[in-house]
């Protein structure tokens, strides 16, 4: 009976616990049109990460998001569907809980393949990561979001 009760609180406690946790990462409200792409945890050291586009929408522009933690050293190559490859000139340093400048990729739109994102957070390795979020602007001819 003891151990009964005793995997019950456990699973109570365990329980309590998810539903309290709220989510580590919310995006910054740009207006309408804009989606979210993808999010990677950024490392302290020199990182490289590849985000691939899985809709077959096409965008006019995108923006990067810096939640957490200061990210320096920020590169980005856009690979469209076509081939072709935009390597679109950005700031130096992204402060934490701030955004990029918007990159303007084409007015009529472009469909996207993947992008390929470098950086680096600045902080130590015992303090917490930094998240980066990629989000685009979808076209829309009728410029009615």
């Amino acid at each position: 009976m003891k151990l009964h009760v005793t995997k019950y609180l456990f699973l109570l406690l365990i329980t309590s616990i998810l539903f309290s946790c709220k989510p580590t990462t919310n995006i910054i409200n740009e207006g309408e049109g804009w989606i979210l792409l993808g999010e990677e945890k950024v490392n302290h050291i020199r990182e490289s990460d590849v985000i691939s586009i899985r809709t077959q929408d096409t965008f006019t522009a995108l923006r990067i998001y810096v939640k957490g933690r200061n990210v320096t050293k920020l590169s980005m190559k856009i690979h469209l569907i076509n081939g072709d490859i935009l390597q679109p000139m950005l700031e130096k340093r992204i402060n934490a809980d701030d955004r990029s400048r918007i990159v303007e990729i084409a007015a009529d739109g472009r469909q996207l393949d993947h992008i390929e994102l470098r950086y680096r957070s600045e902080g130590s390795i015992f303090t917490k990561r930094g998240v980066v979020q990629l989000l685009g602007r979808r076209y829309n001819p009728n410029r009615q979001y």
